[in-house]
C-alpha cells in the first residue's frame, strides 16, 4: 500500500477517541437497521427484487437516460450532460455568472462532493453555504466527510459543542436538539438570501422525468431560491415510479431503520408562475465522470449502489479507521471498488472536452482487463483495505458482491502495474511461504532474523490437518 494510505490509516488507528466514536455510532446504526426491517418483508426477498431492478436499469441505461431527458425537458427542465467533473463545474459556474449569483447554498449530495463544486465556487469568489447539519459542522472545523449519509459521524457531541462555542459564540450544551437548532438558526438567513441552490438526486424516474430528493435541506433551499441545480450520476435512474416505491423504503431502512426517508420529495419541474414558492428555473446535470468506463471494464455492479451507507456500518476496517483514511471525500467498502477506477479527486481541471479514458484490454478468458493509466491510481491501495469478511454484501440492499469485486480489482491493479517492486517481492515471498508448513517456518526464520516482522507469531509445530488427523487416530 502507498505510504499516504498507510499514514492515514496509522493516524486513525492511533486515535482512540475516533475508534470509540465510530464503534458506538455504527453500532447504533446497525441496531436501527435491524429494527427497521423487523416489520418488513424478508430482507432476502427485498434484496433480490431491488437487485433485479437496478441491474435492469443498468442494462437499459442509454434508453432510460434518453427517456429521462425527454420527459424532463417536456416539463421545463434544462438538462445538461457532463462527461466529467470539470465540465459540470463549468456549467454551474457559467449559470451563476449569467444570473449574477454571489451566494449559493448546497445540500448534502455525493455527486456534488464528487465534482468538488465548493472549491470551484470559492475560486470564482462565490459564497457557499452548506445546509446539511453534518456538512456545516465539517465546514466550521475545516474537516472532511467520513460517511455517505451521516457526514459528521466521527464527531462526538462534546467536540461539536466546543466547536460551536469557539466559532459561533454560543454557550456549551450537550443537548443534541439544541445543537441542531443553533445550526438551523445560523443557516436561515443565508438560505433565504441565496439565489441559487445546488443538491443531489436520490433517483430519477425515466417514465415521468421526476427527481426523487431525500435531503430535507433541499426543500427549504428550493422554496427560497429562484434557481435550483440538481446533480446526479448517470446510474441514478430507474424506470418507473413503482421501482421508486421499492427502492426508497429500502434505502431508508438500510440507512437508519426508518420505513421511509423523512423528507422524500418528487420534483417534476420548475414551479408554476402562480405558485409562491419553488424554483423558477430547474437545471439537471447528468454526470458521467468515469462511470461509463466502469461499465466497459465489467465493474458495473458497483453502480447499482443506492448510497445508503449500510456497508460502512458493518465493515470492521471502516470501524477502525473511518472513511477519511480512504480518501479526501471519505470512503468505505463500496468506495474501495469505485474510487481507484474513477478520475483522481485531486487531478487538475481537464481541458475542454472529454478527457481520454484508459481502455480495457481483453484476456484469454474474455474478461475485460484494465489498461494503464488508471485515473484513480493514487487510490490503488484501497482494494487491499478489506478483510473480505462479506459483512458488506450481507447487508447491502441491492446485494452487491463487494468482496468478489475487490478480489478481481486487486488482480487488475497488479496487472496494470499499480503494484510496486517491493509489494511484488512480498507477494512472491508470501506465496512461496504458504506452499507448505516447512516453507512457512523457513520464511518465518528469515524474516525474524532480518528483523522485518519481529511481532509475527511463531508457526505451530504441526499443521491443523496433522493435528486433526492425530486426534482422530487416538
Amino acid at each position: 500500500m502507498s505510504s499516504t494510505f498507510n499514514h492515514r490509516a496509522a493516524d486513525a488507528l492511533a486515535n482512540d477517541s475516533l475508534r470509540t466514536t465510530l464503534t458506538r455510532s455504527t453500532g447504533i446504526l446497525r441496531q436501527q437497521r435491524t429494527a427497521g426491517f423487523a416489520d418488513a418483508a424478508p430482507f432476502s426477498e427485498l434484496q433480490a427484487a431491488a437487485r433485479a431492478l437496478r441491474e435492469d436499469a443498468l442494462i437499459r441505461l442509454p434508453a432510460l437516460l434518453t427517456q429521462l431527458e425527454t420527459e424532463a425537458r417536456a416539463r421545463g427542465v434544462e438538462v445538461f450532460w457532463a462527461p466529467d467533473a470539470a465540465t459540470a463545474n463549468r456549467y454551474i459556474l457559467a449559470l451563476a455568472e449569467a444570473r449574477r449569483v454571489r451566494q449559493v447554498v448546497c445540500s448534502h449530495a455525493a455527486a456534488v462532493e464528487e465534482i468538488g463544486l465548493d472549491a470551484a465556487l470559492t475560486a470564482a469568489n462565490i459564497g457557499v453555504t452548506r445546509t446539511h447539519i453534518g456538512d456545516y459542522i465539517l465546514h466550521l472545523a475545516d474537516d472532511t466527510p467520513s460517511h455517505p449519509v451521516h457526514s459528521a459521524l466521527h464527531w462526538r457531541k462534546e467536540a461539536v459543542t466546543q466547536l460551536f462555542e469557539e466559532h459561533l459564540d454560543v454557550p456549551q450544551t450537550l443537548d443534541i436538539q439544541s445543537l441542531a437548532n443553533v445550526v438551523r438558526f445560523k443557516l436561515r438567513r443565508p438560505t433565504l438570501e441565496a439565489t441559487l441552490s445546488v443538491g443531489g438526486v436520490a433517483l430519477a424516474v425515466a417514465e415521468s422525468g421526476a427527481l426523487a430528493l431525500i435531503d430535507g435541506d433541499d426543500r427549504l433551499a428550493m422554496a427560497a431560491s429562484p434557481i435550483h441545480v440538481a446533480v446526479m450520476g448517470i446510474e441514478q435512474v430507474t424506470a418507473t415510479l413503482a421501482d421508486l416505491a421499492l427502492l426508497l423504503p429500502l434505502y431508508a431502512r438500510s440507512a437508519g431503520g426508518q420505513p421511509m426517508p423523512d423528507h422524500a420529495l418528487l420534483l417534476e419541474g420548475p414551479a408554476p408562475a402562480d405558485v409562491a414558492d419553488g424554483p423558477r428555473e430547474l437545471h439537471l446535470v447528468i454526470l458521467d465522470n468515469g462511470r461509463s468506463d466502469l461499465l466497459r471494464w465489467g465493474y458495473g455492479e458497483a453502480l447499482t449502489c443506492i448510497h445508503c451507507g449500510a456497508c460502512h456500518n458493518v465493515c470492521p476496517v471502516y470501524r477502525e479507521i473511518g472513511g477519511q483514511a480512504y480518501s479526501a471525500r471519505g470512503g468505505g467498502p463500496i468506495d474501495a471498488v469505485t474510487l481507484p477506477l474513477l478520475p483522481a479527486l485531486t487531478a487538475p481541471e481537464a481541458p475542454r472536452g472529454r478527457r481520454p479514458a484508459a481502455r480495457p484490454a481483453s484476456s484469454a478468458d474474455g474478461e475485460p482487463r484494465l489498461a494503464p493509466p488508471l485515473r484513480g491510481a493514487p487510490l490503488a491501495p484501497l482494494p487491499h483495505a478489506s478483510t473480505l469478511c462479506g459483512a458488506c454484501s450481507a447487508v447491502c440492499p441491492v446485494g452487491i458482491d463487494i468482496p468478489r469485486l475487490l478480489i478481481r480489482l486487486r488482480g487488475d491493479l497488479a496487472a496494470a502495474g499499480e503494484m510496486g517492486s517491493r509489494a511484488r517481492l512480498w507477494r512472491r515471498a508470501y506465496r512461496w511461504g504458504m506452499q507448505d508448513a516447512a516453507s512457512l517456518r523457513r520464511l518465518h526464520r528469515l524474516l525474524r532474523s532480518a528483523r522485518l516482522l519481529s511481532d509475527w507469531p511463531q508457526p505451530a509445530s504441526q499443521t491443523f490437518h496433522a493435528r486433526w488427523q492425530a486426534r482422530r487416530d487416538r
